[in-house]
């Protein structure tokens, strides 16, 4: 069985997408799995045990719909038995479709009937999953293959020995002590209405710092490292 998973961007949502792949090995052990993805979140799911093959895009390129033609000619040729969209936004719901994949599955949306064989609506029940919505909504899309839905999934990054002693060389050598609580928290959102007030988080860090006495390492993109600064030091 041949399988596409896309889950296009963002860099967190690429690794919470890996779930979808996780149940698709238990519900089908021989499978080949093909994730869709943008170029620069490789690293993060490089070495995932349930993912056989990344299908690599920029974000310039999948914004254009001449691409989306182009690359849904070469995925037309896979056969593909099952396609799931994470993503669920136009282009992908284009690519899908033209996907021409036996079995197609994807959020319930406006244009759910052209793109999809199977349309799921996003609305996870919490009395079932435990954790998240964000992890929920994923396992949703995997509700019309199997009625054995493992919902206690959970991303995870899967480093190799190299990458496990050289970040703990890098640890070390920027003075954390490993002998004592570590947490990366993400200190910024994506963009500024997914971000507390830069006074806020800061006191949200202080306290979890005095409840659990753990070290901190911020997390964030280039770009933001004069907020995370700011952050920092307040």
């Amino acid at each position: 069985m041949h399988i596409l998973l896309i889950q296009y961007q963002m860099l967190g949502d690429v690794l919470t997408s890996t779930i979808i792949a996780q149940q698709l090995k238990i519900t089908y052990p021989d499978a080949q799995i093909d994730y869709l993805i943008i170029a620069h979140a490789d690293a993060l799911v490089a070495h995932h045990p349930a993912i056989d093959n990344l299908i690599k895009v920029t974000k310039s390129d999948f914004e254009k719909m001449s691409f989306i033609i182009s690359l849904s000619r070469k995925l037309k040729q896979k056969k593909y038995d099952l396609l799931i969209d994470a993503y669920g936004k136009n282009n992908s719901a284009v690519l899908s479709h033209l996907s021409r994949a036996k079995q197609r599955i994807g959020y319930k949306k406006w244009f759910s009937r052209l793109a999809y064989t199977d349309a799921v609506k996003n609305n996870p029940d919490t009395s079932i999953y435990k954790t998240g919505i964000a992890l929920g909504s994923r396992m949703l899309l995997t509700t019309p293959i199997t009625n054995d839905v493992q919902w206690h999934l959970k991303p995870k990054i899967y480093l190799t020995p190299d990458e496990k002693t050289e970040g703990k060389q890098w640890l070390l050598q920027s003075g954390i002590d490993l002998k004592k609580p570590l947490t990366m928290v993400s200190v910024l959102g994506s963009s500024a209405n997914k971000t507390l007030p830069f006074t806020s988080m800061a006191k949200v860090l202080d306290n979890f710092v005095t409840q659990t006495g753990s070290q901190l390492l911020f997390n964030y993109i280039p770009s933001q490292k004069k907020e995370a600064l700011a952050i920092y030091n307040a």
